[in-house]
Order: structure tokens, then sequence, then C-alpha cells
């Protein structure tokens, strides 16, 4: 290599030999005669990355690792072209990415980036529409996006998804992930899909804000009034008229939603299945209650009375004053 070549790279390239199990004259020059044949090659890819200095031995260390990894000298020359700063290192990295993504040629690399700039593209598109912000969208292609894409999720669907969760108040790429598993575990992933399942969706909250209105709440419904109705009427199997009947009864109450579930429990434990039903149970209860409220006195049906605190006082003074 001429009298410029220093002891610190002679322990380089001899650390390397060993570290390849090459320990004899023989199997070291082998290799070094092998990589004399890659000097011609990396000027080339010098001019191509614009570097003026000379070859050291980590360069060639780094064409050795590309041949093994099976690029030829055309694809490594494209690559180095398209590199417009960090050198070698630059190279050797977006070599390496293209080698674990089995992008091996020309074609295959340039789909691959095609690819790779629409996916960055889609996750700033989608951070835009929820109402994130990610200086470096990375970790968003790597931990949703791709994932998303990999169960057959196109981007307008993404898209539409981001949508709705914006207007659900969905506000993290968490919220996101999480409808996108609900959606999947349901076989929804293209457009008309989603749509046909958020028309139902729709619907069901028309309903729901109906059985509100008969309560006297005047709202948005809210994702525990979802979880409620679902329990009324897929688990309790109740139907619709019984429900809009049981806000009825509860309207003017402190927490009508509430008392509709407990009013709709009531049904449920009393086998209650009809609107009719549910009209008789209430008079029934109302008679109950005015047998209820008088007391037999002197062989008689005595009214109940509500008395006042002064009155009870009064009572009493009274019984006190009559001793045993």
């Amino acid at each position: 290599k001429g009298n410029t070549i220093g002891y610190q790279y002679v322990l380089a390239v001899a650390r390397n030999e060993l570290t390849r199990g090459a320990t004899t004259l023989a199997l070291v020059s082998e290799h070094l005669n092998c990589q004399q044949k890659y000097d011609e090659d990396l000027k080339l890819v010098f001019k191509a990355l614009k570097l003026t200095r000379k070859f050291e031995h980590s360069d060639r260390e780094y064409y050795d690792k590309w041949q093994d990894y099976g690029f030829t000298q055309d694809v490594i020359l494209s690559v180095a072209k398209s590199c417009k700063s960090g050198g070698m290192t630059a190279l050797d990295s977006r070599l390496t990415e293209y080698y674990k993504r089995r992008a091996m040629s020309v074609k295959e690399i340039s789909d691959y980036e095609e690819c790779k700039t629409r996916t960055y593209e889609l996750a700033k598109n989608i951070n835009k529409t929820i109402g994130v912000y990610y200086q470096s969208v990375d970790i968003v292609v790597d931990e949703y996006v791709t994932a998303w894409q990999s169960k057959g999720y196109e981007d307008e669907t993404l898209l539409a998804v981001a949508k709705y969760c914006f207007r659900s108040g969905i506000r993290t790429l968490n919220g996101m992930a999480s409808v996108i598993d609900k959606l999947y575990r349901n076989g929804i992933t293209t457009v008309n899909a989603l749509e046909t399942y958020l028309a139902e969706l729709s619907y069901k909250d028309e309903l729901i804000r109906n059985i509100l209105v008969k309560c006297g709440l005047d709202r948005r419904v809210t994702q525990n009034d979802r979880m409620l109705f679902n329990t009324w009427t897929a688990v309790w199997k109740m139907p619709y008229d019984v429900i809009e009947y049981a806000a009825e009864l509860s309207a003017g109450t402190n927490a009508p939603a509430a008392y509709v579930n407990r009013i709709l429990s009531d049904y449920k434990q009393h086998g209650i299945t009809t609107k009719e039903q549910a009209q008789n149970y209430k008079a029934n209860q109302a008679k109950s209650a005015a047998t209820a409220a008088k007391v037999l006195v002197g062989g008689r049906d005595m009214e109940r009375r509500q008395y006042t605190d002064e009155e009870i006082n009064a009572l009493f003074t009274a019984l006190d004053e009559t001793g045993d």
C-alpha cells in the first residue's frame, strides 16, 4: 500500500481478518487480494458520492458487506447517486434498509421509496386530521401506519377513520388504533364497509337521542349512553317501545338515564317484555302503593299523613304527658 500506511491501519486489517477466522497466510492473502478488486468499484462509488478522500479500511468492509447482501454494482451506484450527504455511512444505511425490505433491484428500490414517501405523507395527513403533531413521523409510520396497512387498510379508509375519530372527540393515535382494532374485529377494512358501519352507528345514535329527549335531556349522545342502550337491547332484549315508555316515566327525575336503567332492570326481573305489560305493572304498583299508604285504626282503613317536624315534636310531647 506504500509508505503512507500507518500501523493503525495494519492493526485494523489484522483484527478484521481475525474476526473472519483468517489466521494463515493463504487465507489472509486470498481475502486481501479479493479486496483489492474492489478498488476500481470503490472509485466509481466515491465519484457518485462526490468523495475526494482516499479509501479507508472501513470502505472496503462496507463494500464487502454489500456484496454479501447480494447487491450488484449498478444498484450500489444508483443508490449512491441518490445520497445527498452522509457519504459511505449514509449509503450503507440505505442499502441495509433495502436489504431488510427485500428490495434488491433498482426497480424494487424505486417502488419501495415511492411507497415509503406515500406512507409518510399518509402519516402526516392522519396526524393533521386528528389534530396531533410530531416533528418526526418515523415512529408514527413504524408503530401505527405500517401495522394498519398490513391489515389491508388503504389510505382512503385510514383517512376516513381519522375523520370519524376527530368528530367523535378521539384525538390520539392510540385512540384511533383502538377504533381500527374494533373495525378489524368486525371485518371492516374498506371505505364502503366503513360507510355502512358508520350509517348503522348514526341510526342507532338517533334512536338513543330520541330516548334522551323523552327523558327530558337535550345533549349529545355519549359512549355511556351507547353502552346502556346496547345492554337494554342486545343483552336484556328490551323492545324499543318499552324503552321509550321507561324514558317517559323517568322524565323529571334527577338522573333520567340511570332511572331508565333501573326501570328496565326491574322489568327484566319480572319478565316484562311488552309496553302493555309495563303499563299494567305500573298500574299495579300504584295500587300497591295506595294500599300500603293506609293503616288500620279502630277497625277502619285510614290514610297515612305526612307530619311536619313541629307536629312530630308535639305528638311525642303528648305521649310524654300521658305517662304509662
